[in-house]
């Protein structure tokens, strides 16, 4: 079954990782010089270049800080000169830097370039908010409707949410490759709706959130979940309960450390499963991986409701020096589950 989720998703990747998107208007191909078009040779803001380019087409960003809030309602890509050259900002709070809304399907693809401000002092941040603490604002990338999406060596940070995805009917597709989502109050909110959606995060790094990534479905791969307040992956738990059978996640190949906990799984019918394999969980404060259960508190403040039966597959995982490795201890992790 995993191998068929993979799968899926690949075949995403095959769309969004080619050498060019494949516009959606044929008129668009007669278009051709303005197909690419950069910033800020020909226009000065990014949004003006968004408007002007062909469906499919490419926008270059040259080095620079743009405080811009932009709307996407077509396929495109937008490039930067890479992710320390080029920043952007929102000029607005209440809106999202990038907002890609569309009812027709649309690819969009990011890369080399940062969006907010990862320099954010994610530290001072206080729960529940003082008058005087440093106050997270702002949606760096959120999704809105049948979006193919890759983010590809980008930096999202200092934001309330670095990438959020909403839908109701729809099944969007989120691919993660080599990005860093750092010190935000959730980098990662992944939401839900009658199809799961598909978000696959590979190579990237996930650290100083508040909460790394909360999300309905993972597929989680070679990627750094560390130093995250209090939870590292939140997974599951929030799907629509008529959305079965569903599969929660593959986390393999991961090393998750000095998190507030590490994984935090919690499932809703028996028909929900997760395979976790070969990671690493170290020095993480409360539990290395827990589910949700009276008997593995995470929020004293806050009662979570138990966790239905899930089912967990994998083996190989390292445990070391956390508060706790697996809770509840009792519950029926797989035989070679731990080292």
């Amino acid at each position: 079954m995993v191998k068929y989720a993979l799968l899926s998703l690949g075949v995403v990747g095959l769309l969004v990782l080619g050498e060019g998107l494949v516009p959606q208007h044929p008129g668009a191909r007669g278009q051709q010089e303005r197909f690419v078009v950069r910033v800020p040779e020909e226009f000065s803001t990014i949004q003006a270049a968004i408007d002007a380019v062909a469906d499919g087409g490419m926008v270059l960003i040259g080095p620079g800080m743009y405080k811009e809030n932009l709307q996407v309602r077509k396929s495109l890509r937008l490039i930067g000169a890479g992710q320390e050259r080029v920043q952007i900002q929102y000029k607005d709070p209440d809106r999202p830097i990038i907002h890609v809304v569309s009812e027709a399907t649309v690819q969009i693809h990011i890369q080399d370039l940062t969006i907010g401000d990862p320099t954010f002092p994610i530290e001072q941040v206080i729960v529940p908010l003082t008058p005087t603490s440093p106050k997270l604002s702002g949606v760096g990338l959120q999704i809105f409707g049948l979006v193919q999406t890759l983010l590809r060596r980008v930096t999202v940070g200092g934001l309330l949410f670095g990438v959020v995805g909403l839908w109701a009917r729809l099944s969007p597709q989120i691919i993660l490759e080599e990005v860093n989502l750092v010190r935000n109050g959730t980098g990662l909110e992944n939401g839900a709706g009658l199809e799961s959606p598909q978000l696959l995060v590979i190579r990237s790094k996930i650290e100083e959130n508040l909460i790394g990534i909360s999300s309905d479905q993972l597929s989680l791969s070679q990627s750094s979940v560390s130093k995250n307040r209090f939870v590292g992956i939140a997974l599951g738990g929030a799907s629509n309960p008529f959305a079965r059978p569903r599969f929660m996640g593959s986390i393999t190949d991961n090393e998750f450390r000095q998190n507030g906990v590490g994984m935090y799984l919690g499932g809703r019918v028996k028909e929900d499963w997760i395979t976790i394999a070969n990671n690493r969980f170290v020095e993480n404060e409360r539990y290395g991986v827990a589910i949700a259960d009276p008997a593995c508190p995470i929020y004293p403040e806050l009662p979570l409701p138990k966790s239905a039966p899930i089912q967990i597959f994998g083996g190989g995982n390292e445990f070391s020096t956390n508060g706790q490795d697996l809770c509840p201890p009792d519950y029926p992790w797989p035989p070679g589950f731990r080292k």
